[in-house]
C-alpha cells in the first residue's frame, strides 16, 4: 500500500501526538511519585482487610496522590479567601 504525502503527514502527526501525549503522563507520573506518603498504608490496610478486600500495589500511592490533590485545593482555597489556616471548610 502506498501513502500520499498528505496521508503519510497526517499519520506521522498522530503518532508524533501519541508519543509526546504518553511521555508527558510519564513526566507527570515521575513527578507524583518524589512526594512522600501522607497516608499510614498499614492502617489503610487494615481497613481495607476489615471489609473484606485487598489492596494492589499502587493503592497506596495514588491515595496520598489524592490527599496531596486535595490539600491542594484547600490550600487555593483558603488563600482566595486571604486566609494563612486551612479549615475544615477549605476541604
Amino acid at each position: 500500500m502506498r501513502l500520499t504525502s498528505l496521508a503519510f503527514l497526517v499519520l506521522s502527526r498522530s503518532i508524533s501526538g501519541l508519543i509526546n501525549s504518553k511521555e508527558k503522563r510519564m513526566a507527570k507520573k515521575a513527578k507524583k511519585k518524589e512526594r512522600d506518603i501522607l497516608v499510614v498504608a498499614s492502617k489503610i490496610r487494615e481497613y481495607v482487610k476489615s471489609n473484606d478486600c485487598n489492596t494492589s500495589g499502587e493503592f497506596i500511592g495514588e491515595l496520598s496522590n489524592t490527599v496531596y490533590d486535595l490539600i491542594d485545593k484547600a490550600i487555593y482555597r483558603a488563600q482566595g479567601n486571604n486566609r494563612k489556616t486551612i479549615q475544615a471548610k477549605d476541604v
